[in-house]
């Protein structure tokens, strides 16, 4: 090869390497576009009285978005000078803030039933109505408490994104949006005087940074405190340095909600419980088209099987292959899960079969394989 044909040819691989670079999360169905440097989300937390007198006054100053996340939050809430009125709330979504759900009494949902979960829910949008607000699409776990039996719940009730922490950038291609990460900024956080400036680098190739305050200052929770000061300072900054500073729901300019919900959900759609003759791994079975069944399991509401493939292998290592050497149905549509009769090569006696299943959903998505079980046959006539 010449030297000219070599540098051609080192030249289109790494075009081709940009190409897929760049193109890798659209690929993916996730993304309705490219996500460009410098993109961040304000975020701000409980109904403080100062994000209304103190911090929307400088995001328009600025002309940046941001959501405000509110509750009403414990004993205290009817104190004024510590937490924002329904009547303030409102003005910030007419001066076009986003009114986030942060639940009513900020309890923490991981060891809230569902019926807790919702009823915490309902009540923030209830409130929202009665104030001629718009019923919220976007929710914030209060204390970072997660519940992931609730995300197909904030799914369905058409909630695209669900604010977590984890201190680091968003990945839409690899977070889910019912849990993306945040950096929350307060006066600890601030110590280092280029942590939110570290921070807010980080939104580049494709992620996003999400940064979570509280009060500006917070007069009853002083460890999320913010300093005004040094809010202002976070403000000029981004400012300065060229960001686009949006709400959470603005997301989904750049994220397809419903396919990043589908893609995630899906992922906590398994089988289990496999059975031959009702029983798990059973041995000396004397049918010779023994019956299989397994159960889907899903924390998705209304979610159903629409379609399974088995495979059966006569031995562990083949079916660990994704070999059915005895029986691979292929994918069979239907929604029958017990007694699925047995229909690939003769069984002999003596013979130990092992198998999976996999699933597919309501919205054709297939689950991953199940775990192995096996059965073994017991003395049949004429074998």
């Amino acid at each position: 090869m010449t030297h000219l044909n070599r540098l051609l040819a080192v030249t289109m691989i790494t075009l081709i390497c940009i190409h897929a670079s760049v193109t890798q999360g659209q690929g993916s169905g996730i993304l309705l576009k490219p996500i460009p440097d410098k993109v961040v989300v304000l975020t701000f937390d409980d109904a403080c009285a100062s994000q209304a007198t103190f911090v929307a006054p400088i995001l328009k100053k600025y002309g940046f978005g941001a959501t405000f996340y509110v509750c009403e939050f414990g004993d205290n809430f009817g104190d004024k000078t510590m937490y924002m009125s329904w009547d303030q709330m409102r003005t910030l979504h007419d001066m076009g803030f986003e009114i986030g759900n942060h639940t009513l009494t900020h309890p923490g949902l991981g060891g809230q039933s569902l019926d807790g979960c919702i009823a915490q829910l309902e009540a923030i949008e209830d409130r929202c109505e009665m104030h001629g607000i718009p019923i919220p699409t976007t929710f914030c776990w209060p204390g970072y408490s997660l519940n992931k039996a609730f995300y197909p719940v904030l799914s369905d009730r058409g909630y695209g994104f669900a604010r977590g922490g984890g201190e680091r950038a968003y990945d839409p291609i690899k977070d889910n949006p019912l849990n993306t990460p945040s950096f929350a900024v307060h006066d600890g956080f601030l110590k280092n005087k280029d942590s939110f400036a570290n921070a807010a680098k980080q939104a580049v190739a494709g992620q996003v940074v999400i940064f979570t305050f509280h009060g500006v200052p917070d007069l009853e929770h002083p460890w999320v405190n913010t300093k005004p000061a040094d809010f202002e300072a976070c403000m000029a900054y981004l400012k300065d340095n060229g960001y686009r500073v949006i709400a959470m729901r603005d997301l989904a300019s750049y994220v397809d909600v419903d396919r990043a919900a589908r893609t995630f959900l899906t992922d906590q759609v398994k089988t289990g419980d496999l059975r031959c003759e009702y029983l798990h791994n059973p041995l000396g079975i004397d049918v010779i088209q023994p019956r299989l069944g397994w159960k889907m399991e899903s924390v998705q509401r209304a979610q159903k099987q629409t379609a399974y493939r088995i495979l059966v292998a006569s031995s562990q290592n083949l079916l660990d292959q994704d070999r059915g050497d005895l029986w691979d149905t292929g994918r069979v549509n239907s929604d029958r899960s017990i007694q699925v009769a047995y229909a690939g090569k003769p069984l002999t006696s003596r013979m130990r079969c092992f198998w999976k299943v996999r699933v597919w959903d309501k919205d054709e998505k297939a689950s991953a394989w199940s775990s192995p079980a096996s059965w073994s046959m017991g003395l049949l006539e004429g074998t």
